[in-house]
């Protein structure tokens, strides 16, 4: 049996990864992720932890993902604008995200 908590208000993607690792008492953060993947039967893409852990709060990946995440894994996220965003108006997206390309 898998322990799928519900989402904390602001909790980061990081922090939800954290307590199904310790709710579910396995070995490495890694083997969390991969048990999601596993347990929610995901085809293979670049960005299957974050699918999984957005079916595990059932949400959109698009709703879960953070303003905190990496620019690079955002970019991924298949229709979100963001990509064209970051070819026609960088200079924005950086002004108004500037904590995603600290990483």
């Amino acid at each position: 049996m898998t322990i799928l908590p519900t989402v904390m208000p602001d909790e980061f993607v990081l922090g939800y990864w954290g307590r199904i690792h310790i709710l579910n008492l396995l070995g490495t953060p890694n083997q969390t992720a991969e048990a999601l993947i596993d347990y929610f039967a995901l085809p293979p893409s670049r960005i299957q932890r974050v699918e999984a852990l957005a079916l595990a709060a059932n949400m959109d990946v698009q709703c879960f993902v953070h303003p905190g995440l990496p620019i690079k894994t955002i970019r991924r996220l298949p229709k979100n604008g963001s990509q064209w965003l970051y070819n026609n108006d960088r200079e924005w997206l950086q002004e108004v995200l500037p904590a995603i390309w600290k990483r």
